[in-house]
């Protein structure tokens, strides 16, 4: 489990200022629509080490605004011990 977090330039705390996440593949990850928060389920090191997700932002103003970033997820099994690296590419 990791998050990622946007920020959105109108007030602090307005309607318009509301994001919603999305993500893409939702094969074996899910993310927490108003939090950010992205689980991994299923996932088997063995079969496929690297999973590249897209993640985007979209405010609630009138004319919805969004934003998006790549992030490259790394499986490592070391000593029998699941390990997950995750970093953004853009």
């Amino acid at each position: 489990m990791f998050s990622i977090q946007a920020t959105d330039e109108d007030e602090r705390g307005s309607a318009n200022a509301m994001l919603t996440y999305t993500i893409s593949p939702t094969t074996n990850f899910g993310i927490g629509q108003t939090t950010g928060i992205i689980r991994a389920f299923d996932l088997d090191c063995e079969t496929l080490m690297t999973h590249t997700l897209t993640v985007t932002a979209t405010d609630s103003g009138t004319t919805p605004l969004t934003g998006s970033a790549t992030i490259n997820v790394m499986l490592q099994v070391s000593q029998n011990i699941n390990f997950m690296h995750a970093y953004i590419v853009d």
